[in-house]
């Protein structure tokens, strides 16, 4: 309870600071100028309790305490803090009289990258690029911790030749970050389409990090953290060995270029240990969901497979899983929004949603305190009554 009141009391501050005004004009330089950390960052009593089995947090909300971190909608990652309690949000920034356009003076842009609540600290991902003194573009990631307002930021590592893309997922297992760092094969002229994709792990209370292991290679690729089960990630890379054509030399696009990458492209399942590091291929279906232990994949048209906990493989009728899924399991439950229903792993129930409160675009992201929270993805949220999003149990 102590911890809900931190977080309203901050986001409280944050909504009257950004609404009040000062009577000098504004300093141009940052109130919180940055520094690179030299030390190990102290880690805080406040914050939420790190969880000992995976929590995946995505490129559009990430939860925090009783609430979540956002990106706004408007391609500059400024980031917001959503209170589930009084559902208001506002930038993480504690500038007064900030217009948020501005990463010189605006704490809260430039932190879309998997901004990640941990200790009662903020830590997300910024990328840079440049051309080196031998002519040849550099590319590198860095790791910054800040307070849950904004203010203090701190550059605590640099991975050089790797790049974290904000659209993939990252998971955070007790005081660990795992996430996917990707090193893209350069050239004169920049990036010649081909990467390799490595697993990354980053110790929030020891400030350490280590590369894991070594995942997929090739052109048009990708890799991505799908979540836990058994005690293990399951990895999902994809790639061509060879360099597929995408344009014609006019700079047009090659007319079945779609089905050239379809053809040519592999993928592969990797399972990693997360108590022994062992990496593996694994023969599962792909999964869509990885939520409490539950594994779940399409079973076929209209249907769901499910492995539960204690190993038992179900098939339910009625409910077809997304591909891609959004890593959230609500109160339990699954969610396919475009089809108007909700599936219970744990005993096949299907629930159809009240379409005047669930848009078939909304995306379910959470469950507090008897009800809802669903995002328009558009960067606006509504709290919905269990009562009210529910249409009624399938057979």
């Amino acid at each position: 309870m102590k911890i809900k009141k931190l977080f309203a009391a901050i986001l409280c501050l944050i909504l009257l600071l950004s609404a009040c005004g000062k009577t000098e004009e504004d300093p141009k330089t940052p109130d919180n100028p940055v520094s690179e950390s030299t030390e190990e960052p102290a880690v805080s009593e406040k914050g939420a309790e790190p969880q000992e089995t995976a929590v995946l947090h995505s490129e559009w909300v990430n939860p925090a305490l009783n609430g979540a971190l956002f990106t706004g909608n408007n391609g500059v990652q400024l980031l917001y803090f959503l209170d589930f309690d009084t559902m208001q949000s506002a930038p993480v920034c504690p500038r007064p009289n900030c217009k948020h356009d501005n990463p010189d003076e605006c704490q809260a842009l430039g932190m879309g990258n998997h901004p990640i609540e941990y200790g009662g600290n903020i830590y997300y991902f910024a990328d840079g690029s440049g051309w080196g003194d031998d002519g040849k573009l550099a590319v590198w990631t860095e790791l910054w911790r800040c307070a849950i307002d904004g203010s203090g930021k701190m550059k605590l590592k640099t991975l050089d030749n790797i790049s974290v893309t904000a659209y993939g997922n990252v998971a955070t297992v007790g005081q660990k970050l795992y996430f996917i760092g990707v090193e893209n094969e350069l050239d004169d002229a920049g990036t010649t389409g081909f990467s390799k994709y490595k697993l990354i792990c980053y110790d929030f209370d020891k400030n350490e990090i280590a590369e894991l292991c070594d995942l997929n290679e090739g052109y048009n690729s990708s890799c991505d953290i799908k979540g836990e089960f058994d005690g293990a990630f399951f990895i999902l890379g994809s790639g061509s060995e060879e360099e597929i054509k995408i344009f014609n030399d006019d700079f047009t696009m090659v007319e079945n270029w779609a089905e050239l990458i379809e053809e040519g492209t592999v993928e592969v399942l990797y399972r990693y240990d997360l108590e022994t590091g062992e990496l593996s291929e694994s023969d599962r279906p792909y999964p869509a969901y990885l939520c409490e232990n539950y594994y779940i994949c399409s079973g076929g048209e209209g249907q769901t497979e499910v492995v539960t906990p204690d190993g038992e493989t179900k098939t339910y009728g009625g409910f077809e899983v997304m591909y891609p899924a959004t890593p959230c399991f609500p109160n339990g439950l699954v969610f396919n929004e475009s089809s108007g229903l909700a599936l219970d792993p744990a005993d096949g129930t299907v629930y159809g949603l009240n379409t005047e409160s669930v848009a078939k675009s909304d995306t379910v992201i959470d469950y507090v305190d008897g009800s809802y929270i669903v995002s328009d993805n558009l960067g606006g949220f509504k709290k919905i009554a269990e009562t009210d999003l529910f249409a009624g149990a399938g057979e």
